[in-house]
This record gives structure tokens, sequence and C-alpha cells, in this order.
């Protein structure tokens, strides 16, 4: 259904907002896990993760659940098919620190990282060179060494769409786990 925002006269998709809605409540969700306390643990340096938790399960006790059950319970009985955690240096020195997971039901599946919340995701984050996007990434693992510098320039016809090296890394590194995820869900 569209309907008109009143104050600029566009037209609204609710079923798209709908949609961004969802996917932030997944991408929140991101922030827990199935381990004792991590909530807690990042809720004492952003307290509003425990705020947004709560408002998505409803209750400051379900917002300490373990991820597995709020997903099941609170979203449509999602299942949870991994949680993804990686974490130190790839083999060309970059930073790694990524977690998520990989949860599914019969509408949807879903893939969704956790924020920044310790100093190896900034050491990421702050890593602001891009990488070329390479299959040979893929199969090892992590970008090329000194990948944020190569091919930025004079790469006429053999250009390379590039990504930010440290967001890389980390899809990199999980890409793997995400892979078996997706094997588990269609097998």
């Amino acid at each position: 259904m569209t309907n008109t925002d009143e104050k600029y006269g566009t037209p609204v998709d609710s079923a798209a907002l709908e949609e961004l809605s969802r996917g932030m409540i997944y991408a929140e969700l991101a922030i827990t896990d199935n381990k004792e306390g991590t909530l807690a643990k990042i809720g004492k340096a952003n307290p509003w993760h425990i705020q947004a938790l709560k408002l998505i399960t409803g209750s400051q006790e379900r917002a300490h659940l373990p991820l597995r059950d709020i997903l099941d319970q609170d979203l449509g009985g999602l299942i949870l098919d991994t949680e993804l955690d990686e974490h130190g240096i790839t083999p060309g020195g970059q930073f790694l620190d990524t977690q998520g997971y990989v949860a599914h039901n019969n509408e949807c599946i879903v893939v969704s990282f956790r924020c920044t919340t310790s100093i190896f995701d900034w050491m990421s984050n702050i890593n602001s060179t891009t990488s070329a996007w390479d299959l040979e990434d893929l199969e090892q693992g992590f970008s090329g060494y000194c990948s944020g510098f190569s091919e930025l320039c004079c790469q006429g016809s053999n250009y390379k769409p590039r990504v930010h090296t440290g967001m890389y890394n980390n899809f990199l590194s999980v890409l793997p786990e995400v892979k078996k995820a997706r094997r588990t869900i269609f097998d």
C-alpha cells in the first residue's frame, strides 16, 4: 500500500518501510549472541543496545535471553543456523573482529553482522583503504597483501569493484561459515 507523506507530498511504500524496519531489528539483534552476559557487557559501553532489545522483545528480562530464543519466540520462528565470531589478524596483517548470525524460517534468510563494539572493530574500521573485490581473495579468506594500495590507477579494462578493506576482510573471514549455513538450510 502506498500512502503520501504529508510534509513532503511524496509516496510512502508501507511494505518497503516494514521491510526496512525488520532489517533494522535483525541488525540490532546481532549485538547479542548465545553466550551468557554478552548484552550486559556491550550494554555497559552502549546502554541504548539494551533499550533497543527491550523494545524488540518487550521486556528487560527477555532482552537478555539467548539469541536463539529471541529469534524463535519474538521474530516469527526464526531458526538460528550459526553464530559468526572471528577475531585476530589475517595472514595479510589486517585486523579482524566480526560477529553476527545466520538464521532462517520459511519466509526469509537473515545474515546479520554486529556493529562496532571492540578495539579490534575500531582497528578494522580505521583501515579506510579499499581493496579490489577478487575471487582469489574468496579462496584464501583475506584480501591480498597490500591490496589496499594495488590497482589504484591505470586499471584499464581490468577494473574490479573496490570495497572497504577492513569490512572486506571481516566478510571473507566468516564466508565459510555463511556458506556452510546456506548448505544446511537448503539441504
